[in-house]
């Protein structure tokens, strides 16, 4: 369809060019038209990025070793890991995803610290193109970076709450929650204490794998 598409308008391109005296373009025009509309078409499609393949979860050990133990006072309780695996019912194709979080405690306060490879698991990763960023007298939810990587940093007034949500290597979500009442300034060091780059050594070494 794209072809003809492309031909239509070339078409129309000649007639409005040469207004109503313009030749009606003949067979062999016409062929030339049609095989360049392919060959830009063809370009096109070997341009296009391919979607990336996940084959195997980064094992869920190495997200809990690159999760934070002590920050500011606030210690990790016993992590917690996860590889779970599933078929498509549509196409039978398996796939799996693994997590990780830790639970960072200081008297009756608490930082929640997880990590998820969704392994390009597209539902598992599309809400983050859907982030925009916001600011009202609720909150805000403003984009960031750390560690070379995008991210989101949220505050909600009415849970007197701060959180970081970042993006790892296009397949890793990293989550800090802190609860009621946890300073941001804790929230961002339990942040900062994430070893980001080995969460990403091990994304590129399972993206490559699977090529």
């Amino acid at each position: 369809m794209k072809i003809y598409a492309i031909l239509a308008i070339v078409i129309v391109a000649l007639f409005v060019a040469g207004c109503a005296t313009a030749p009606i373009p003949s067979p062999t025009t016409i062929n030339n038209v049609v095989n360049t509309a392919k060959d830009v078409q063809q370009a096109a499609q070997s341009t296009e990025t391919k979607p990336k393949v996940c084959t195997e979860a980064i094992g869920y050990q190495v997200l809990i070793d690159a999760l934070p133990k002590t920050v500011n006072g606030f210690v990790g309780d016993t992590p917690q890991g996860n590889m779970l695996t599933f078929t498509n019912p549509t196409d039978q194709t398996v796939m799996k995803y693994s997590t990780a979080s830790v639970n960072l405690v200081n008297a009756d306060k608490n930082i929640e610290v997880s990590a998820t490879d969704t392994c390009y698991i597209q539902y598992l990763s599309m809400a983050w193109s859907s982030y925009f960023e916001s600011e009202g007298t609720d909150g805000y939810f403003k984009k960031t970076t750390i560690s070379g990587f995008p991210g989101w940093h949220q505050y909600s007034k009415s849970g007197e709450s701060y959180s970081y949500n970042i993006f790892v290597s296009d397949r890793v979500i990293v989550t800090v929650q802190g609860s009621n009442g946890v300073a941001d300034s804790d929230v961002t060091a339990a942040v900062n204490a994430i070893n980001f780059a080995s969460i990403s050594a091990a994304a590129t070494a399972a993206t490559a794998a699977a090529k």
